[in-house]
Protein backbone atom coordinates (compact mmCIF):
# COMPACT_ATOMS: atom_id res chain seq x y z
CA UNK A 1 0.00 0.00 0.00
CA UNK A 2 2.65 2.54 0.81
CA UNK A 3 4.43 1.81 -2.73
CA UNK A 4 0.95 3.12 -3.89
CA UNK A 5 0.85 5.94 -1.17
CA UNK A 6 4.16 7.01 -3.12
CA UNK A 7 3.25 6.50 -6.95
CA UNK A 8 0.21 9.30 -5.82
CA UNK A 9 2.08 11.67 -4.24
CA UNK A 10 4.67 11.58 -7.45
CA UNK A 11 1.69 12.01 -9.22
CA UNK A 12 1.11 15.46 -7.23
CA UNK A 13 3.23 17.83 -9.50
CA UNK A 14 3.52 22.08 -10.25
CA UNK A 15 2.40 22.98 -13.59
CA UNK A 16 0.40 25.46 -15.74
CA UNK A 17 0.73 29.12 -16.73
CA UNK A 18 -1.00 31.62 -14.22
CA UNK A 19 -1.66 29.26 -10.76
CA UNK A 20 0.37 26.59 -9.25
CA UNK A 21 -1.80 23.45 -9.96
CA UNK A 22 -1.00 20.21 -8.61
CA UNK A 23 -1.98 17.65 -11.61
CA UNK A 24 -3.07 14.38 -10.16
CA UNK A 25 -3.40 11.91 -12.78
CA UNK A 26 -2.16 8.41 -10.94
CA UNK A 27 -4.04 6.17 -13.01
CA UNK A 28 -1.26 3.62 -13.28
CA UNK A 29 -1.44 3.42 -9.38
CA UNK A 30 -5.39 2.64 -9.11
CA UNK A 31 -6.07 0.57 -12.39
CA UNK A 32 -4.73 -2.52 -11.50
CA UNK A 33 -6.54 -2.69 -7.74
CA UNK A 34 -10.04 -2.45 -8.17
CA UNK A 35 -10.78 -4.39 -4.96
CA UNK A 36 -10.76 -0.64 -3.18
CA UNK A 37 -13.44 0.10 -5.62
CA UNK A 38 -15.37 -2.97 -5.32
CA UNK A 39 -14.93 -2.25 -1.46
CA UNK A 40 -16.11 1.02 -1.81
CA UNK A 41 -19.34 0.37 -3.01
CA UNK A 42 -20.34 -2.95 -0.86
CA UNK A 43 -19.19 -1.27 2.23
CA UNK A 44 -19.05 2.41 1.93
CA UNK A 45 -18.41 3.25 5.72
CA UNK A 46 -15.05 1.89 5.77
CA UNK A 47 -12.51 3.86 4.12
CA UNK A 48 -9.46 2.98 6.44
CA UNK A 49 -7.06 2.22 3.54
CA UNK A 50 -8.61 5.23 1.50
CA UNK A 51 -8.28 7.68 4.86
CA UNK A 52 -5.00 6.70 4.99
CA UNK A 53 -3.68 7.02 1.55
CA UNK A 54 -5.91 10.43 1.62
CA UNK A 55 -4.13 11.30 5.17
CA UNK A 56 -0.67 10.96 2.93
CA UNK A 57 -1.96 12.43 0.04
CA UNK A 58 -3.09 15.88 2.24
CA UNK A 59 0.51 15.60 4.00
CA UNK A 60 2.25 15.98 0.06
CA UNK A 61 -0.24 18.82 -0.94
CA UNK A 62 0.32 20.47 2.21
CA UNK A 63 4.27 20.71 1.20
CA UNK A 64 3.93 21.90 -2.46
CA UNK A 65 0.87 24.33 -1.37
CA UNK A 66 -0.48 24.58 -4.48
CA UNK A 67 -3.31 27.28 -5.26
CA UNK A 68 -5.61 24.63 -6.61
CA UNK A 69 -5.50 20.64 -7.10
CA UNK A 70 -7.07 18.98 -10.27
CA UNK A 71 -8.13 15.46 -10.51
CA UNK A 72 -7.76 13.24 -14.01
CA UNK A 73 -8.74 9.70 -12.84
CA UNK A 74 -12.00 8.35 -11.69
CA UNK A 75 -10.73 6.24 -9.42
CA UNK A 76 -7.92 8.66 -8.08
CA UNK A 77 -11.01 10.86 -7.02
CA UNK A 78 -11.39 7.99 -3.98
CA UNK A 79 -8.05 8.82 -2.50
CA UNK A 80 -7.87 12.44 -2.90
CA UNK A 81 -11.35 13.19 -1.71
CA UNK A 82 -9.63 12.36 1.81
CA UNK A 83 -6.56 14.61 1.06
CA UNK A 84 -8.97 17.32 0.32
CA UNK A 85 -11.55 16.91 3.05
CA UNK A 86 -8.63 17.67 5.68
CA UNK A 87 -6.94 20.75 3.49
CA UNK A 88 -8.71 24.03 2.45
CA UNK A 89 -7.34 23.98 -1.10
CA UNK A 90 -10.06 24.03 -4.01
CA UNK A 91 -10.25 21.19 -6.45
CA UNK A 92 -11.18 20.35 -9.79
CA UNK A 93 -12.12 17.55 -11.44
CA UNK A 94 -11.83 16.56 -15.12
CA UNK A 95 -14.53 14.43 -16.49
CA UNK A 96 -13.76 13.03 -20.08
CA UNK A 97 -17.00 10.74 -20.61
CA UNK A 98 -19.27 9.50 -18.46
CA UNK A 99 -19.78 5.96 -20.53
CA UNK A 100 -17.32 3.36 -19.88
CA UNK A 101 -17.07 0.24 -20.54
CA UNK A 102 -15.31 -3.36 -19.23
CA UNK A 103 -14.72 -1.81 -15.78
CA UNK A 104 -15.35 -4.94 -13.28
CA UNK A 105 -17.51 -4.20 -10.83
CA UNK A 106 -18.04 -6.76 -7.89
CA UNK A 107 -16.41 -9.99 -10.71
CA UNK A 108 -18.67 -8.59 -13.66
CA UNK A 109 -18.51 -6.56 -16.78
CA UNK A 110 -20.58 -3.69 -17.90
CA UNK A 111 -22.11 -3.31 -21.08
CA UNK A 112 -22.07 0.22 -22.44
CA UNK A 113 -25.76 0.69 -21.84
CA UNK A 114 -25.35 -0.77 -17.95
CA UNK A 115 -22.35 1.97 -17.37
CA UNK A 116 -24.41 5.31 -16.46
CA UNK A 117 -22.59 8.37 -15.12
CA UNK A 118 -24.58 7.96 -12.01
CA UNK A 119 -22.79 4.05 -11.58
CA UNK A 120 -19.76 6.80 -11.91
CA UNK A 121 -20.25 8.97 -9.71
CA UNK A 122 -21.42 6.34 -7.22
CA UNK A 123 -18.01 4.93 -7.35
CA UNK A 124 -16.31 7.87 -7.30
CA UNK A 125 -18.07 9.48 -4.14
CA UNK A 126 -15.85 12.34 -3.97
CA UNK A 127 -18.04 15.01 -5.30
CA UNK A 128 -18.37 17.10 -2.58
CA UNK A 129 -14.81 17.20 -2.56
CA UNK A 130 -14.73 19.27 -5.53
CA UNK A 131 -15.23 22.86 -5.73
CA UNK A 132 -15.68 22.62 -9.77
CA UNK A 133 -15.80 19.69 -12.59
CA UNK A 134 -14.74 20.38 -15.71
CA UNK A 135 -16.44 18.78 -18.65
CA UNK A 136 -14.78 17.73 -21.84
CA UNK A 137 -17.84 18.72 -23.96
CA UNK A 138 -21.38 19.76 -23.42
CA UNK A 139 -22.85 15.89 -24.07
CA UNK A 140 -20.74 15.00 -21.38
CA UNK A 141 -22.09 18.22 -19.50
CA UNK A 142 -26.04 17.41 -20.04
CA UNK A 143 -25.36 13.88 -18.13
CA UNK A 144 -24.00 14.96 -15.08
CA UNK A 145 -26.72 17.27 -14.62
CA UNK A 146 -28.68 14.49 -15.68
CA UNK A 147 -27.23 12.64 -12.34
CA UNK A 148 -27.60 15.91 -10.14
CA UNK A 149 -24.53 17.51 -10.43
CA UNK A 150 -24.81 21.02 -9.93
CA UNK A 151 -25.68 23.65 -12.29
CA UNK A 152 -23.04 25.96 -11.27
CA UNK A 153 -20.21 24.08 -10.07
CA UNK A 154 -20.12 22.11 -14.11
CA UNK A 155 -17.57 24.08 -16.71
CA UNK A 156 -17.14 22.52 -20.11
CA UNK A 157 -13.69 23.25 -21.31
CA UNK A 158 -12.82 21.67 -24.79
CA UNK A 159 -9.44 19.83 -25.22
CA UNK A 160 -7.14 21.64 -27.70
CA UNK A 161 -4.23 20.49 -29.79
CA UNK A 162 -0.83 22.12 -31.27
CA UNK A 163 -0.71 23.15 -35.29
CA UNK A 164 0.97 19.70 -36.37
CA UNK A 165 2.69 19.99 -39.87
CA UNK A 166 0.25 17.87 -42.88
CA UNK A 167 0.74 16.79 -45.90
CA UNK A 168 -1.36 17.42 -48.86
CA UNK A 169 -4.58 14.89 -49.24
CA UNK A 170 -2.90 12.19 -51.37
CA UNK A 171 -5.09 9.71 -54.10
CA UNK A 172 -4.66 6.35 -54.41
CA UNK A 173 -6.60 3.50 -56.02
CA UNK A 174 -6.34 1.86 -52.65
CA UNK A 175 -8.51 4.05 -49.41
CA UNK A 176 -6.48 3.72 -46.60
CA UNK A 177 -8.81 4.33 -43.73
CA UNK A 178 -7.44 5.01 -40.50
CA UNK A 179 -8.31 3.51 -37.20
CA UNK A 180 -6.23 5.26 -35.20
CA UNK A 181 -7.22 3.89 -32.04
CA UNK A 182 -6.81 1.36 -28.82
CA UNK A 183 -7.98 -1.66 -30.55
CA UNK A 184 -10.84 -2.23 -28.05
CA UNK A 185 -14.71 -3.74 -27.99
CA UNK A 186 -15.75 -0.19 -26.81
CA UNK A 187 -13.63 1.67 -29.93
CA UNK A 188 -16.04 -0.30 -32.48
CA UNK A 189 -14.07 -2.86 -33.84
CA UNK A 190 -16.77 -4.71 -34.37
CA UNK A 191 -17.97 -2.60 -37.88
CA UNK A 192 -14.66 -3.28 -39.34
CA UNK A 193 -14.90 -6.27 -40.88
CA UNK A 194 -18.24 -6.21 -42.52
CA UNK A 195 -17.50 -2.36 -43.60
CA UNK A 196 -14.44 -3.40 -45.64
CA UNK A 197 -16.84 -6.20 -47.01
CA UNK A 198 -19.27 -3.87 -48.29
CA UNK A 199 -16.95 -1.22 -49.44
CA UNK A 200 -15.49 -4.22 -51.94
CA UNK A 201 -19.15 -5.11 -52.83
CA UNK A 202 -19.47 -1.29 -54.02
CA UNK A 203 -16.06 -1.38 -55.99
CA UNK A 204 -14.50 0.71 -53.56
CA UNK A 205 -10.76 -0.73 -52.77
CA UNK A 206 -9.98 -0.06 -48.92
CA UNK A 207 -7.48 -1.50 -46.17
CA UNK A 208 -7.49 -0.45 -42.73
CA UNK A 209 -4.62 0.92 -40.82
CA UNK A 210 -4.29 0.30 -37.19
CA UNK A 211 -1.87 -0.29 -34.52
CA UNK A 212 -1.25 -3.93 -34.15
CA UNK A 213 -0.94 -4.00 -30.53
CA UNK A 214 -2.57 -5.89 -27.87
CA UNK A 215 -4.54 -9.07 -27.79
CA UNK A 216 -7.60 -7.44 -29.62
CA UNK A 217 -5.98 -6.03 -32.42
CA UNK A 218 -4.44 -9.79 -33.19
CA UNK A 219 -7.64 -10.87 -33.08
CA UNK A 220 -8.95 -8.59 -35.65
CA UNK A 221 -5.69 -9.66 -37.65
CA UNK A 222 -7.08 -12.79 -37.18
CA UNK A 223 -10.70 -12.32 -38.34
CA UNK A 224 -9.91 -9.78 -41.08
CA UNK A 225 -7.49 -13.01 -42.94
CA UNK A 226 -10.50 -15.21 -42.37
CA UNK A 227 -13.55 -12.97 -43.65
CA UNK A 228 -10.98 -12.86 -46.82
CA UNK A 229 -10.04 -9.68 -46.18
CA UNK A 230 -6.43 -10.00 -44.96
CA UNK A 231 -5.35 -8.05 -47.76
CA UNK A 232 -6.44 -5.25 -46.26
CA UNK A 233 -4.41 -5.56 -43.49
CA UNK A 234 -2.00 -2.95 -42.43
CA UNK A 235 -0.53 -2.36 -38.82
CA UNK A 236 1.26 -0.36 -37.31
CA UNK A 237 5.21 -1.33 -35.70
CA UNK A 238 4.80 -2.01 -31.67
CA UNK A 239 5.91 1.09 -29.97
CA UNK A 240 6.00 3.87 -32.80
CA UNK A 241 3.84 6.55 -32.93
CA UNK A 242 0.12 6.45 -35.12
CA UNK A 243 0.80 9.62 -36.49
CA UNK A 244 3.97 8.81 -37.59
CA UNK A 245 2.52 6.21 -40.56
CA UNK A 246 -0.58 8.96 -40.56
CA UNK A 247 -0.06 10.73 -43.34
CA UNK A 248 -0.54 7.17 -45.31
CA UNK A 249 -4.23 7.57 -44.10
CA UNK A 250 -6.72 9.04 -46.73
CA UNK A 251 -9.56 9.29 -43.75
CA UNK A 252 -10.11 8.67 -39.95
CA UNK A 253 -12.66 6.39 -39.01
CA UNK A 254 -14.70 6.91 -35.91
CA UNK A 255 -17.07 3.97 -34.95
CA UNK A 256 -16.63 3.99 -31.07
CA UNK A 257 -19.42 2.77 -28.87
CA UNK A 258 -18.65 5.76 -26.48
CA UNK A 259 -16.46 8.62 -26.53
CA UNK A 260 -16.92 12.28 -24.91
CA UNK A 261 -14.84 14.42 -27.21
CA UNK A 262 -12.02 12.39 -29.23
CA UNK A 263 -8.81 14.09 -29.33
CA UNK A 264 -7.78 11.70 -31.90
CA UNK A 265 -10.68 13.79 -34.36
CA UNK A 266 -8.99 16.76 -33.74
CA UNK A 267 -5.39 15.72 -34.49
CA UNK A 268 -6.41 14.23 -37.51
CA UNK A 269 -8.59 17.51 -38.50
CA UNK A 270 -5.19 19.28 -37.98
CA UNK A 271 -3.15 16.94 -40.01
CA UNK A 272 -5.31 17.61 -43.18
CA UNK A 273 -7.39 14.10 -43.00
CA UNK A 274 -10.77 13.78 -43.31
CA UNK A 275 -12.64 12.24 -40.77
CA UNK A 276 -16.09 9.66 -40.95
CA UNK A 277 -17.92 9.76 -37.78
CA UNK A 278 -21.38 9.37 -36.26
CA UNK A 279 -23.12 11.00 -33.76
CA UNK A 280 -21.36 9.61 -30.47
CA UNK A 281 -20.67 11.87 -27.18
CA UNK A 282 -19.36 15.13 -27.98
CA UNK A 283 -18.63 14.70 -31.66
CA UNK A 284 -21.32 16.74 -33.08
CA UNK A 285 -20.13 19.58 -31.25
CA UNK A 286 -16.88 19.31 -33.50
CA UNK A 287 -18.21 17.67 -36.83
CA UNK A 288 -20.94 19.05 -38.89
CA UNK A 289 -21.77 16.98 -41.60
CA UNK A 290 -20.54 17.80 -45.10
CA UNK A 291 -18.97 20.97 -43.84
CA UNK A 292 -15.65 19.74 -41.61
CA UNK A 293 -16.09 16.25 -41.77
CA UNK A 294 -18.45 13.29 -42.86
CA UNK A 295 -21.07 11.70 -40.21
CA UNK A 296 -22.99 8.63 -41.00
CA UNK A 297 -26.75 8.46 -40.03
CA UNK A 298 -26.00 6.00 -37.16
CA UNK A 299 -23.77 3.09 -36.45
CA UNK A 300 -23.74 0.15 -39.04
CA UNK A 301 -21.86 -0.64 -41.76
CA UNK A 302 -24.20 0.24 -44.04
CA UNK A 303 -24.50 4.03 -42.59
CA UNK A 304 -20.56 3.98 -42.62
CA UNK A 305 -20.24 2.50 -46.23
CA UNK A 306 -22.64 5.30 -47.34
CA UNK A 307 -20.73 7.91 -45.65
CA UNK A 308 -16.85 6.60 -46.74
CA UNK A 309 -18.45 6.66 -50.67
CA UNK A 310 -19.95 10.14 -50.20
CA UNK A 311 -16.06 11.28 -49.10
CA UNK A 312 -14.53 8.82 -52.03
CA UNK A 313 -17.39 10.51 -54.47
CA UNK A 314 -16.17 14.37 -53.03
CA UNK A 315 -14.51 16.72 -56.23
CA UNK A 316 -10.69 17.26 -55.23
CA UNK A 317 -12.11 20.69 -54.74
CA UNK A 318 -14.95 19.90 -52.45
CA UNK A 319 -12.51 17.52 -50.91
CA UNK A 320 -10.22 20.30 -50.00
CA UNK A 321 -13.08 22.40 -48.89
CA UNK A 322 -14.08 19.67 -46.12
CA UNK A 323 -10.16 19.56 -45.47
CA UNK A 324 -9.54 23.40 -44.61
CA UNK A 325 -12.94 23.69 -42.74
CA UNK A 326 -11.91 21.30 -40.75
CA UNK A 327 -8.36 22.55 -39.85
CA UNK A 328 -10.14 26.51 -39.33
CA UNK A 329 -12.40 24.78 -36.64
CA UNK A 330 -9.40 23.17 -34.84
CA UNK A 331 -7.77 26.81 -34.96
CA UNK A 332 -10.56 28.98 -33.63
CA UNK A 333 -12.00 26.68 -30.75
CA UNK A 334 -9.78 23.69 -30.12
CA UNK A 335 -6.73 25.27 -29.69
CA UNK A 336 -4.47 24.45 -27.31
CA UNK A 337 -4.13 28.31 -26.14
CA UNK A 338 -7.98 28.52 -26.21
CA UNK A 339 -7.70 25.42 -23.76
CA UNK A 340 -5.36 26.89 -21.70
CA UNK A 341 -7.04 30.21 -21.58
CA UNK A 342 -10.13 28.26 -20.60
CA UNK A 343 -8.50 25.89 -18.09
CA UNK A 344 -6.85 28.88 -16.41
CA UNK A 345 -10.45 31.06 -16.00
CA UNK A 346 -12.25 27.79 -14.33
CA UNK A 347 -8.53 27.68 -11.78
CA UNK A 348 -9.06 31.05 -10.98
CA UNK A 349 -12.94 30.89 -10.59
CA UNK A 350 -11.94 27.83 -7.82
CA UNK A 351 -9.16 29.90 -6.01
CA UNK A 352 -11.34 32.40 -5.25
CA UNK A 353 -14.46 30.68 -4.36
CA UNK A 354 -12.21 29.91 -1.39
CA UNK A 355 -10.51 32.82 -0.79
Amino acid sequence: MWTQVRQLVRGLRPTHSSSVVAIFESADACNDDLGMVRKLQIRRSAYREEALIGTALAAAIDQIKPDVIHSHHVFCDVYLSWALSQVRIPAVRSVLGVTQTRWEDGGRHYRPDEWSNETAMRLMDAGRHFSLTMAVCHDVRRKLLGVGLADENLRVVYPGVSPAVAGDYVEDAVLRIGFLHRVEDVKGVDLIVPLLVLLRERGIEAEICFPRIGEKAEALVRQLGASGSAGFIRAFPPGSSVWEHAPKVQCLLLTSLSEGLPNVLLEAMTRKIPVVAWAVGGVPELITDGCNGVMASERTPIAFADAIQRLTNCSSEDRQRLISNAQRTVRSDFSEGAFLSMSSDVYSEAVGSVR
